[in-house]
């Protein structure tokens, strides 16, 4: 500006006669120009002399020293560069040489009438750097000292002001008034000041909510939420790294530092607000919960531990709530109930489908996650043969992608304890990627799919499950496989293992197992590669869940579905019948009993 306004008075007088325009102009600017300067330097000091001022900002704060914005370091580095600057300058000019001599000279007249040297260059050098570090520090304590603080009261005279205001509210009957008020809701505010009682808070959000106030007044409570899930995961990184300070600032205390004892009793204060705050925030959030209609809220648990992450869900719409709850077995953070909240989403997604609203399944599975759905499917403690088709949805025309996943993801988790999940789940997700009749990847070792399968076998399918993983068997080398012992057991598997019923009655089979054409090929399997199983440790104990889940008709003995299987060898041995004596390791699960 100052040389606009130069260049600006010197083309007004370079002119023969007097330019009256431009000098009005140049006189103009010079007065707007000191004006805006002097406004800046009345606000900046109105800022650092006063605590919470209202034009406080990153220049104050630099002055006072809350903020580094790198002044220090970049003095620095333009005095470094200066002093080269000037060393090159002398190197130039041969100045080096002679003051070389000067030491020289000096230093033999200082032997001879025995002036000692009390500090070497580096020590004059050094106090060279640091002259300007005390001075800073001086001059910003000299700040600290003069500036007027905010009085202590501040937060007890907020904590009032917001009682009054929900107490206003409250007993609020005027619509308009109550239309004005709502715009001054914030749920930030409550738990930064609300210190008053609960009920209060309460009184006053029924009556926001209330069906005779007006929807822009309802809207306008509600689009608090998600502004308040922003808030309160900044709030809690801010509180997380006063945490960390007042760490540091306890240690330094312990080690004798007088300056942070002294700061022990404010360091405790804050950390009870802190504490409190915090509190405040995780029992809006109970709040909030027990206010939404639908039955799935139902189901979460707030907790300290996991509010935020329950705000986000609560923010979000209807429709990414829903996907969002479909993954929810793919989360580590406690939510409650996340078996009820994942059967609760996949149960909305099929009445969906029966009430064929393509639109609006279509619109929830679009914010879906392919392989967070999937890792929530397997990892489900209820699934039913219903939730096939929403699955199918979810996978689409990614089918081969989804196999490699499993496979990866099965064979990462195959020291994890499946006793408390479905094994319909892994099993139904392995058929809809492979489809039927089954298509397998050339390039792609699935041994790992097959052990999980076999050690965790399902009542509902392991009819098709069988009848897909032997024809996979028959098509590929099992020699080249990496899990050849799984193999071998689910081959094992296929000839002995015997379901009993978990329902009774006549309409269902007292026995489920693999039909007689798969127990067949298992064998040959067995006879074929018998010197490539002789050296394989035994088979392992069979587990399965203590509850069984719910479990559909599937087919039976007796179904007519055509065979996937091809044939390995065209006169295979025969199988053990189910009339005759059964061999020693004979597996039959009793899925009516809850001892197995």
């Amino acid at each position: 500006m100052t040389g606009l306004l130069y260049q600006l008075r010197n083309l007004a007088t370079s002119f023969e006669g007097r330019a009256t325009i431009l000098l009005a102009t140049w006189e103009v600017g010079v007065v707007l120009a000191a004006g805006i300067a002097a406004i800046m330097i009345g606000t900046t000091y109105h800022a650092v002399r006063y605590e919470g001022s209202v034009f406080e900002g990153l220049v104050s704060q630099a002055l006072v020293g809350d903020v580094d914005v790198g002044l220090a370091k970049g003095l620095k580095m333009a005095y470094g560069k200066m002093r080269k600057l000037g060393l090159h300058a002398w190197r130039k000019t041969g100045m080096v040489v002679l003051l070389e001599l000067l030491k020289g000279c000096w230093k033999r007249i200082s032997r001879l009438i025995g002036i000692k040297r009390r500090g070497g260059w580096s020590d004059n050098k050094s106090s060279d750097e640091l002259w300007w570090r005390r001075a800073t520090k001086a001059l910003r304590k000299w700040m600290k000292n003069w500036r007027i603080r905010v009085k202590r009261e501040f937060m007890h005279e907020m904590s009032q002001m917001t009682t009054i205001y929900l107490e206003l509210i409250a007993e609020a009957s005027d619509p308009i008034l109550l239309e004005r008020a709502a715009a001054s809701f914030r749920y930030r505010d409550l738990v930064q000041y609300g210190e008053g009682p609960r009920d209060q808070f309460e009184k006053a959000y029924s009556r926001l909510m209330a069906t005779d106030t007006s929807f822009r007044v309802r809207e306008t409570v509600s689009a608090q939420l998600s502004r308040f899930s922003v808030w309160a995961t900044q709030r809690r990184k801010e509180i997380d790294r006063k945490r960390e300070s007042r760490a540091v600032e306890e240690r330094l205390a312990r080690e004798g530092h007088e300056t942070w004892i002294a700061r022990s009793k404010k360091r405790e204060e804050e950390a009870k607000q802190d504490d409190e705050e915090e509190h405040r925030a995780f029992r809006l959030t109970a709040f909030l919960r027990q206010q939404q209609t639908d039955d799935i809220y139902s189901y979460f648990v707030a907790s300290k531990e996991n509010y935020l992450e329950l705000l986000d869900l609560f923010s979000l719409p209807r429709d990414k709530l829903l996907a969002e709850c479909i993954c929810i077995n793919n989360h580590n953070i406690f939510f409650g109930y996340p078996g009820d909240i994942f059967c609760w989403s996949l149960n909305r997604c099929v009445d969906l489908l029966d009430a064929h609203k393509a639109d609006d399944i279509t619109r929830i599975l679009s914010h879906v996650d392919l392989f967070s759905a999937v890792r929530s499917v397997i990892r489900a403690k209820r699934y039913i043969t219903r939730y096939d088709d929403v699955l199918s949805l979810i996978i689409g025309d990614r089918r081969t992608d989804v196999l490699h996943f499993l496979a990866e993801f099965i064979s990462r988790s195959a020291r994890r304890d499946w006793i408390l999940v479905d094994p319909l789940a892994a099993s139904s997700a392995f058929l809809i990627t492979v489809g039927y009749p089954p298509q397998f990847p050339s390039d792609l070792d699935i041994s790992s799919i097959v052990t999980h399968v076999a050690r965790n076998p399902s009542w509902e399918n392991w009819h098709k499950v069988s009848d897909v993983v032997i024809a996979y068997l028959v098509q590929c080398d099992i020699s080249t496989l990496s899990d050849r012992s799984g193999i071998y057991h689910f081959l094992q598997q296929c000839v002995h293992l015997e379901f009993s019923s978990p329902f009774e009655g006549p309409d269902h089979p007292d026995i489920r197992r693999a039909t007689p054409e798969t127990r067949d090929t298992a064998l040959t399997l067995l006879n074929q590669y018998e010197a490539l199983f002789v050296l394989l440790p035994p088979s392992p104990p069979l587990p399965f869940p203590d509850e069984a889940a719910p479990c559909l008709a599937i087919h039976t003995l007796d179904d007519l579905t055509p065979s996937i299987i091809n044939r390995a060898d065209p006169d295979p041995p025969r199988y053990p019948s189910t009339s005759a004596p059964l061999p020693l390791d004979h597996h039959v699960i009793n899925l009516a009993s809850a001892e197995l």
